[in-house]
Order: structure tokens, then C-alpha cells, then sequence
């Protein structure tokens, strides 16, 4: 006659307790490392895929709006894989809420001539106070682009 497996002695009430509070805390914990080692791994202006290079244009480039008081500046432009991204920031200078902020990024080839645009919105509805910055970020994938410009295309004040 076969004896069925004796069961397994119970844990304490304080393990049972425990053990999840303890694995919620690690796969937590986990995340936020991960999220900021990749933030860490790819500052603007370099390639977050290795190998990559600056593009000319990728000096800081301040320019103000007529008539608003947004400051758009272009941070990075750099060939990432098989694109050409560009990054930035728009400021908040003046003593309107604005939302809906749309960034213009033109792409330039060698010879200073427009390749690519594309139109991004840096906020869209949520409210954008003034002193605020909120960053921006945008691709290509033409492969002639050497340099970027941007610029503020529309915004709406509230």
C-alpha cells in the first residue's frame, strides 16, 4: 500500500503576511531601477542605441515666438538606428496658461536645404503655467538629414 506525500508543514502567519508585501515592494523597486537606468543611458544629444554620432545643429538653439512669450530651444539632433531625432524644451516666459503648444522641427541636409517637417505638440490639452518648461521630442526617418531647427508653430491661451 502506497502512504500519500505528508503535507507540507504551514507557514507562520507572519510569513503569509509578509512574503507578498515583500514581493510588491521588489517588482516596484525593479521597475524604477529600470526606468531610470534607461533615462540615464540616453541624454539628449547622443544616440541611446550606441554607435551613434551628434548632428551639426545640435548646439542649444533658443528662439522666441513673435508676439508670445514660449521660448522653443533645440537641444539635441542625432542619428539614432535608422532615424535622425531631434529634442528640446519649450518655456513658459510669459503670464498666460497656454495648452495645445505645436513644435515645427525641420530637417536640413548637408547642404542647409529643408529634407523633412514634422509638426509635434510639446502639450497638448493639459495647461501649461507660465515659469513651466516641458520637453519635446521628434524623428526622421530621411536619412540626409545632418541638422534640425525648430520652432513654435501655434499655441492656444486660455
Amino acid at each position: 500500500m502506497v502512504r500519500p506525500p505528508a503535507p507540507a508543514p504551514a507557514r507562520p502567519a507572519r510569513v503569509r503576511r509578509v512574503l507578498p508585501l515583500v514581493l510588491v515592494l521588489a517588482a516596484v523597486g525593479a521597475v524604477a531601477g529600470v526606468l531610470i537606468l534607461a533615462r540615464s543611458l540616453s541624454p539628449p544629444g547622443t544616440d541611446a542605441e550606441g554607435g551613434g554620432r551628434p548632428a551639426p545643429g545640435a548646439n542649444a538653439v533658443q528662439q522666441r515666438a513673435p508676439g508670445s512669450n514660449l521660448e522653443v530651444t533645440l537641444v539635441s539632433c542625432f542619428e539614432s538606428g535608422d532615424s535622425v531625432r531631434a529634442g528640446g524644451y519649450v518655456r513658459n516666459n510669459g503670464g498666460v496658461v497656454v495648452r495645445y503648444v505645436e513644435v515645427e522641427v525641420i530637417w536640413r541636409d548637408a547642404g542647409d536645404e529643408p529634407v523633412d517637417t514634422r509638426v509635434t505638440y510639446a502639450i497638448g490639452g493639459e495647461v501649461f503655467t507660465p515659469g513651466d518648461s516641458i520637453s519635446f521630442e521628434t524623428a526622421t526617418g530621411e536619412r540626409s538629414a545632418v541638422g534640425c531647427d525648430a520652432s513654435l508653430r501655434n499655441y492656444e491661451p486660455l
